[in-house]
């Protein structure tokens, strides 16, 4: 028996069936390579544009720190419009409203707190936006809409400053007594060692008292 006789039969298969599915075999190779160049570069390209968005972010904190607050400013709105996709520019909202406000452009800082909530994409940016406008609501007088934007069920790290605000919304209201509820929950959900804000909750359940 020719010792490789068997061989070539498998030859002659391997030729057979490369003749008939060669064609989609090949474009199964091509297909599987450029989905794997494909996600290499789309992980590479969204770390670059991450770091891009850090070394924005950081010449941001400089311009501020020198003073610069305009410069400062554009340097978040470029984070804004530019970097969207990245958590920098979220915290660039926020700092923007920061400096709005400061500055006495209430309007301008609710606006820039209302694009973090509704674009940014790291939930501690998302709720700390939400707290800050729902405190601008509050100021304006516009009640309802400020608790409507604290009375959530997902609050992350945030639930006893939800249930904070939500509590100084109701005492505006005239509500007091569903506001002591909250502000004892509010107490019940601080994380041990906060005792400034503990403190701070226990003198506005004092002052209901005193009020009642």
């Amino acid at each position: 028996m020719d010792p490789f006789e068997s061989e070539d039969e498998d030859l002659a298969k391997v030729k057979e069936w490369w003749k008939k599915n060669g064609s989609s075999a090949a474009a199964g190779v091509v297909i599987g390579v450029a989905l794997v160049f494909g996600n290499n570069w789309w992980g590479n390209y969204r770390t670059q544009r991450a770091e891009n968005a850090s070394k924005i972010y950081e010449q941001m904190m400089i311009q501020n720190a020198a003073k610069q607050p305009e410069a400062a400013q554009k340097l978040g709105g470029r984070l804004m419009k530019d970097f969207a996709a990245t958590p920098y520019a979220g915290k660039g909202a926020l700092f923007i409203a920061h400096l709005s406000y400061q500055s006495g452009d209430v309007e301008n800082a609710q606006r820039q707190l209302q694009w973090a909530v509704d674009n940014a994409i790291e939930p501690a940016t998302i709720h700390v936006a939400r707290l800050r406008l729902a405190r601008i609501l509050e100021d304006k007088g516009k009640l309802d809409a400020a608790l409507k934007l604290v009375r959530r069920e997902q609050t992350g790290g945030y639930t006893a400053q939800y249930l904070e605000l939500e509590a100084d919304l109701l005492v505006a209201q005239g509500d007091k007594s569903l506001a002591r509820k909250k502000y004892r929950k509010a107490l019940g959900s601080l994380a041990p060692g906060l005792t400034d804000a503990k403190t701070v909750i226990r003198m506005k359940l004092d002052d209901l008292a005193e009020a009642g």
